[in-house]
C-alpha cells in the first residue's frame, strides 16, 4: 500500500473513532481561545464566550480538560467555577450552576502552561446519564471464536430514578456498523449507581497490531421524564499476559518491539497519524509513553493503527492514578500500567486485567529473570532479523549458554557494526536499563548491494548476518 493511501486510510479511520466520541454530546473545543497577558506576572488567561439557551441549561454542561496543567482554574462569567492542583491527568469542571441564558465568558488560567499543551471538550449530558469515565469493559476471548464481555456502567443522576438502559455491541466493518449483541434492563438508579450488562459474542474477531478489530459499546439511558442520552465507549477483544517465557498476545508469543515517546500530548492527530505509521513501518509494535501520560486522543490512534501501549503516569497522589486507569482502561492498546511503585496496587485495585510495572523501570525490562554469571565456555552471541523491509530491518542479538540460558554478565555488552550500503539507524545497544547480553538495532540500506550485520560482546566470536 502507498505512503499516501496508507496516510488516507489512517485519516478516514481516525474521523469515524472521533464521531464515536464519548458521550454523544461531547465536542472538542480547543479553537477560538483569545488569550491576554498579565504585565506583572506575565501570566496568560485564555477566554472564550459560550452561547446557551434556557433549554441548554436542563442539561449538565461541563468543560473536560486533557493534558499537563498542574495548577489550573476555570472561571465563568468572573465567578471560579473549579480546577485541578497537583499532577494532572484529565479532569472536568461543571459549569451548569454558572451559566445564564446567552452569552457566556469562560476563563482558563492554565498555571502559565500553553493551551497547546492539552485538548478542551465540551459536553452536555442529560441529568441522567453515564458518568464521567463510567463505562468498564471487561472483554474475555473464549474457545471457538467467542467471548465474554461485561460492562460495568456508573451512572449519574440528580435523585432517585427509574431508568431504561439499553446497550448496543457494534462491530466496526469496513463500510457499515453491525449490530452483534445487545442487553436491556430498567432500574432504579441513584447518583453512582453501579449496572452490570454481560453480553455474549459468537463471533469474536481479535485485536492485534495486525487485526485492527475493534467494537462500540453504545449505551443509551432513557430517564423516566423521557430523556435520553448516549455514551458511546470504542473497545476490542485481545488477551494479554506476561508469562515466565515472554509476553503473549491473543495465545500467541509476541516480542514488544518498543519506541518511547517523550512527548506523548501534543494534539495535533494528523501529525501523530503520520509519526505513528512511520513507526509501524519502521517495525515498531509498541509505544513507551512518558514521563507525562498520553492524550486519549493518541490512544485512540494507538487503537486504530495497531500499536500496542505501555501507559504512564507520573502522578504521586492515588486520584491521578484513578483517574488515568478509568479514562484508559478500555483502550484495547494499553497492555501495561506503569505507575510510581507505591500506587501499583491502585491500578490492580482498579483494572486487575492488566499488569502494572513501576517507573523506573523500561517496558524492555519486563522479561524473565535469567541466571547470571560469567561469560565461558560454550557462551555465544546468537543474532537474528526479526523484521525486514525493502529499507528497514531489525536485528536483535542475544548472548546465550550451552543450555540456551541468557548470559547477564556485566562483561556481556553487545555492539554493532554494518558492512555494505547501509548504516545503524537506531538501537538499545548500550541502554543502561536494557538486561545485560540483550541488543537490537535498527539498520537502514542506503544503496544497492550486500549489507552484512557483525555483532560483537567482550571476548566471544562475533556473529555476522547478511542482509
Amino acid at each position: 500500500m502507498d505512503t499516501v493511501r496508507t496516510f488516507a486510510l489512517a485519516a478516514a479511520l481516525l474521523a469515524a473513532l472521533t464521531a464515536a466520541a464519548q458521550p454523544a454530546g461531547r465536542k472538542p473545543w480547543d479553537e477560538g481561545w483569545a488569550s491576554s497577558q498579565d504585565g506583572s506576572s506575565q501570566e496568560v488567561t485564555y477566554a472564550k464566550v459560550l452561547s446557551v439557551t434556557s433549554r441548554d441549561l436542563r442539561k449538565d454542561i461541563r468543560l473536560e480538560v486533557d493534558g499537563l496543567y498542574p495548577d489550573a482554574v476555570v472561571y465563568v462569567n468572573g465567578q471560579e467555577a473549579g480546577g485541578r492542583f497537583g499532577a494532572s491527568v484529565s479532569w472536568a469542571v461543571e459549569i451548569t450552576p454558572f451559566l445564564v441564558p446567552g452569552s457566556n465568558v469562560i476563563e482558563m488560567d492554565l498555571g502559565g502552561r500553553p493551551l497547546e499543551d492539552g485538548s478542551v471538550w465540551l459536553t452536555s449530558t442529560e441529568k441522567t446519564a453515564v458518568a464521567l469515565w463510567g463505562s468498564a469493559l471487561s472483554v474475555q476471548p473464549a474457545d471457538e471464536g467467542t467471548a465474554r464481555v461485561t460492562q460495568r456502567l456508573t451512572i449519574r443522576t440528580d435523585g432517585l430514578q427509574v431508568a431504561d438502559i439499553h446497550t448496543l455491541i457494534l462491530f466496526r466493518g469496513a463500510q457499515r456498523l453491525q449490530t452483534v449483541a445487545e442487553a436491556r434492563s430498567t432500574e432504579r438508579v441513584y447518583d453512582g449507581k453501579e449496572v452490570v450488562q454481560s453480553f455474549d459474542l459468537l463471533d469474536a474477531r481479535l485485536w492485534s497490531p495486525e487485526t485492527l478489530n475493534l467494537y462500540i459499546a453504545r449505551t443509551t439511558v432513557e430517564g423516566a421524564d423521557g430523556s435520553k442520552d448516549v455514551y458511546e465507549t470504542t473497545f476490542g477483544i485481545r488477551s494479554a499476559e506476561f508469562r515466565a517465557d515472554g509476553f503473549y498476545l491473543n495465545g500467541k508469543k509476541t516480542v514488544p518491539k518498543a519506541v518511547r515517546l517523550e512527548d506523548s500530548t501534543s494534539r495535533d492527530r494528523d501529525v501523530w497519524a503520520r509519526r505513528l505509521l512511520v513507526m509501524k513501518k519502521l517495525g515498531c509494535n509498541t509505544l513507551e509513553v512518558g514521563p507525562n501520560p498520553p492524550l486519549p486522543q493518541l490512544l485512540d490512534l494507538c487503537d486504530a493503527l495497531g500499536l500496542m501501549v505501555a501507559d504512564t503516569c507520573p502522578a504521586a497522589e492515588e486520584e491521578g492514578v484513578v483517574t488515568l486507569v478509568r479514562r484508559d482502561r478500555n483502550h484495547p492498546s494499553v497492555i501495561l500500567w506503569n505507575v510510581p511503585e507505591a500506587l501499583a496496587d491502585i491500578c490492580r485495585r482498579e483494572d486487575p486485567a492488566r499488569p502494572v510495572t513501576d517507573s523506573v523501570h523500561r517496558l524492555d525490562a519486563v522479561r524473565p529473570e535469567r541466571e547470571t554469571h560469567p561469560a565461558g565456555a560454550g557462551v555465544k552471541v546468537v543474532a537474528s532479523v526479526d523484521y525486514k523491509g525493502e529499507e528497514l530491518c531489525f536485528v536483535t542479538a542475544q548472548i546465550l549458554d550451552r543450555a540456551g540460558v541468557g548470559v547477564t554478565d556485566a562483561a556481556s555488552r553487545i555492539s554493532f557494526s554494518v558492512q555494505g550500503p547501509a548504516v545503524l539507524a537506531g538501537g538499545d545497544a548500550g541502554d543502561p536499563a536494557l538486561p545485560f547480553g540483550m541488543a537490537s538495532a535498527l539498520v537502514r540500506r542506503t544503496g544497492e548491494g550486500p549489507v552484512t550485520v557483525t555483532v560483537m560482546a567482550k571476548g566471544l566470536r562475533k556473529a555476522v548476518i547478511t542482509l
